[in-house]
């Protein structure tokens, strides 16, 4: 829970093995950049295909496939919320869980209450460190929630490793679809034909991924954000919770230099993990965002990642467009290459592509966007209700 990655002693790349860089060092730099494995370990994953309700037929080649992750304090069976969509574009979508997090022994998808229980576990490991209810130090006789111990404010360098592990179990699931068997009968999904659909958390684990795996070109990101440190501390949801911890922890206060500096140290460490960093890796590849912006009345803005940060001008979402470069969407759009563009919903909340307690119009446009868009190799975005969008 408190480990971070480390490198070889001394194990520098070659231009740099002669420059009298400390031998002992197993610091993770750009001059010794590969973190030494501490174990492995067999994960579960959720995957769906279509059905004969969908009146869709398995390609020669295999189903063309949509890799999904989910966001903070959830997990990979919020993937079934988009299946049936993605299903009726003829895409199977398979899902994995983020470090740390996982299903509760009470779900049916649990791994361990499966035949597979034996190979494999559920990444929250069972752990019971802290009072679900209050977030208090000290067991209550309860396994911890999914993603209780993601963030990590004792251990910085942890944080930014879970994120980049997160990044490089994408990286293995996606080398590992073309040779997926689920029914005995050969492999089953086209390794050629891999797109990514992400959400919150999953969106900015997802943007470093979707810039460095060369088999993605496409991807849907609902709700991200970058500036990690900046936006938590702003975040409605997750703010309260860090301003209380860090000044019952350490006696620091909003305002003053102390509190300042240590967000600034932070960010310093995580930001070889952080989505803004890599935006820019994606130039080529095909990007449709989706932003919940409110309607200033009734519907608020996004409660979980703000879509700005006063005084922190790299952090939240609208900043992460721009380094994306993404153009605004109001309407239908079509390309002769690749869309890359944000849509600003004026419905529906944070949670909105995968449920539709917040606006039911809301998450059959953010689904249908992503159907489209995805069915299209990223060519195309379907836009069909304009109410629950900004269209200025």
């Amino acid at each position: 829970m408190n480990g971070f990655w480390k490198a070889a002693p001394g194990a520098y790349i070659s231009a740099l093995a002669n420059a009298g860089l400390d031998p002992t060092s197993t610091n993770i730099t750009f001059a010794n950049p590969i973190p030494v494995a501490t174990g492995s370990q067999t994960i579960p994953v959720i995957a769906t295909v279509p059905n004969a309700a969908s009146n869709q037929f398995k390609p020669s080649t295999g189903w063309p496939v949509v890799i999904f992750q989910h966001g903070i304090t959830r997990n990979r069976s919020d993937a079934l919320a988009i299946a049936a969509t993605l299903a009726g574009q003829g895409f199977a979508v398979i899902a994995i869980d983020l470090p740390l997090h996982g299903l509760p022994v009470s779900s049916p998808f649990n791994i361990e209450n499966s035949p597979f229980g034996p190979a494999a576990n559920e990444r929250t490991f069972a752990v019971d460190y802290v009072n679900n209810s209050t977030g208090a130090a000290g067991p209550d006789g309860n396994a911890d929630d999914s993603g209780t111990h993601f963030i990590n404010l004792s251990s910085l360098l942890t944080s930014r490793d879970n994120v980049r592990q997160g990044v490089a179990d994408l990286f293995v699931l996606a080398k590992t679809i073309p040779s997926i068997d689920f029914d005995g009968n050969g492999a089953d999904f086209d390794g050629s034909r891999i797109a990514f659909t992400g959400q919150s958390l999953g969106s900015i684990v997802g943007t470093q991924f979707v810039a460095l795996e060369p088999t993605v070109n496409q991807a849907v990101l609902s709700v991200p954000g970058g500036g990690i440190a900046r936006l938590l501390e702003a975040s409605p949801t997750f703010g309260p919770r860090i301003r209380a911890g860090l000044a019952a922890s350490a006696g620091l206060q909003p305002g003053t230099p102390n509190y300042d500096s240590f967000f600034g140290a932070t960010q310093q460490a995580i930001d070889s993990a952080d989505p803004v960093n890599y935006a820019f890796a994606t130039l080529q590849k095909s990007i449709l965002l989706h932003e919940v912006v409110g309607n200033g009345t009734d519907v608020l803005p996004d409660q979980v990642i703000p879509n700005a940060v006063a005084g922190a001008p790299l952090s939240g979402t609208e900043p992460l467009i721009r380094a994306f470069g993404l153009s605004t969407l109001t309407s239908t759009t079509l390309s002769d290459t690749r869309v890359r563009g944000v849509v600003r919903f004026v419905a529906g909340d944070h949670g909105s592509l995968l449920s539709p307690t917040a606006s039911l119009l809301a998450t059959m446009e953010m689904q249908g966007q992503m159907a489209s868009f995805l069915a299209s190799g990223g060519t195309a975005v379907l836009i069909q209700n304009s109410s629950v969008i900004r269209t200025q």
